[in-house]
């Protein structure tokens, strides 16, 4: 169990681990919500996979468009921001390696 309280099941941990696996695998320094997605939509059993094919959508089309934005220039933004738990937010510019404690 999290100190949240929020318990995190195995499946919660696959997919995460699966989403730091993709990113690594593309050299990405950082785990994004393009990751998880990619590691989700490749989950042949959660839920999302299940409701898209129950839709008539095929989860490999998703992640294939994914995958090719992924891949277009000006993909990476020049910096990345992040919330912390205690509401303060950090600017990560991934080119000079500089990270910046902005209050929040």
């Amino acid at each position: 169990m999290a100190h949240d309280g929020l318990i995190r099941t195995p499946r919660f941990e696959q997919v995460v681990e699966a989403a730091a696996d993709i990113a690594r695998g593309r050299g990405d320094e950082y785990v994004g919500v393009e990751h998880l997605m990619l590691a989700i939509l490749a989950a042949p059993d959660t839920v999302p996979t299940l409701e898209l094919h129950a839709l008539g959508i095929d989860p490999r089309r998703i992640a294939a468009a994914i995958e090719t934005t992924m891949r277009e220039p000006g993909y990476l933004a020049p910096s990345y921001r992040a919330r912390h738990l205690d509401g303060k937010i950090t600017d990560y510019d991934p080119v000079t390696g500089i990270s910046r404690r902005l209050a929040g």
